[in-house]
C-alpha cells in the first residue's frame, strides 16, 4: 500500500514538473509587449485579419474626407486606433485601458470601425498613417498592425 502511494506521489510530482512550452508573451508591469503580432504564443505563424478601407481615392481641398477602416478574416476582435505613434522597437500596451505609451492620439471608433474624418487643406499626393490597430484574440493575447493609406487631393471643381 505504501508503494503505491509512493508511485501516486512521484507520477503527480513528475507531471507538475513536466516541461511545457514557455509562451512568447512578454509583460511588464501588467503591460504587454507588442512582441507576438504575427505569432501565436508558442511561435506560430497566425492568419493576420484583412484590414479594409472604404474612402474616397480623390477628395477636393476643403471638402469633408471620411475614411472607415475595419477588420476582415480573423478571430481576432478590434480593441482600438491610434495615430502619431513614435516608432519604438518594442510597444507596451496597458491590459486595462489600451493605452499605448508613445501613440498621440487614439481615434474614434463605432461598431469595430475606425473612422477619420478631416478637411485636407493642400493639394497633392497624401498618406494617412500610419493607423496602430490593436486586436485581441480568443485567449486575449493583444497584437498590433499598422496600416496607411493613399489619397490624392485636388483643386475645387477638378473631380
Amino acid at each position: 500500500m505504501v508503494g503505491i502511494k509512493r508511485i501516486f506521489l512521484y507520477s503527480i510530482l513528475l507531471m507538475a514538473c513536466g516541461k511545457s512550452r514557455e509562451s512568447l508573451v512578454q509583460y511588464r508591469d501588467g503591460r504587454q509587449l507588442l512582441t507576438v503580432n504575427e505569432t501565436d504564443t508558442e511561435g506560430n505563424r497566425i492568419t493576420l485579419p484583412d484590414v479594409k478601407l472604404i474612402a474616397p481615392d480623390t477628395i477636393e481641398i476643403g471638402e469633408d474626407f471620411l475614411a472607415k477602416i475595419f477588420l476582415e478574416g480573423s478571430d481576432q476582435k478590434f480593441v482600438v486606433a491610434f495615430a502619431h505613434c513614435d516608432s519604438v522597437a518594442s510597444q507596451l500596451i496597458d491590459t486595462a485601458t489600451y493605452r499605448i505609451d508613445g501613440c498621440q492620439a487614439k481615434l474614434f471608433e463605432e461598431d469595430d470601425t475606425v473612422q477619420i474624418a478631416f478637411r485636407p487643406q493642400h493639394e497633392g499626393n497624401k498618406t494617412f498613417g500610419p493607423v496602430k490597430i490593436i486586436t485581441k484574440d480568443s485567449n486575449k493575447i493583444l497584437r498590433s498592425i499598422d496600416y496607411s493609406f493613399d489619397y490624392v487631393v485636388v483643386q475645387g471643381d477638378t473631380l
